[in-house]
Formats: structure tokens, sequence, C-alpha cells
């Protein structure tokens, strides 16, 4: 099962907001730094860990 999918999921079932675009994001969570130029997968955070 894909892992960022799971992570979707788990949003949606427990009320988690997810930003999927950026410009979003950057209104919502204003930075000092602006938005990050790479964009990462959520497992590089976890390690690669499934959940």
């Amino acid at each position: 099962m894909d892992v960022d999918y799971v992570m979707r999921r788990n949003a949606v079932d427990f009320g988690v907001p997810l930003f999927m675009e950026p410009k979003c994001m950057a209104e919502k969570l204003p930075r000092p730094e602006g938005i990050p130029s790479e964009v990462r997968r959520w497992s590089d955070f976890i390690g690669g860990k499934p959940l």
C-alpha cells in the first residue's frame, strides 16, 4: 500500500487538515524563509517506516 495514500487517508479519518497546494500553505502558514524549494515525501520525515 502506498504510504502517501495512508497518510492522506489518516488525515481525513482523524480530521487533520492537510495542505497539498503550496500556495495555500504559504497563505495559511507564513514562514519568514518562504516555501521550501524541494518537496519531500512524508516517509522521508519519518525515516521511511511504513505506517
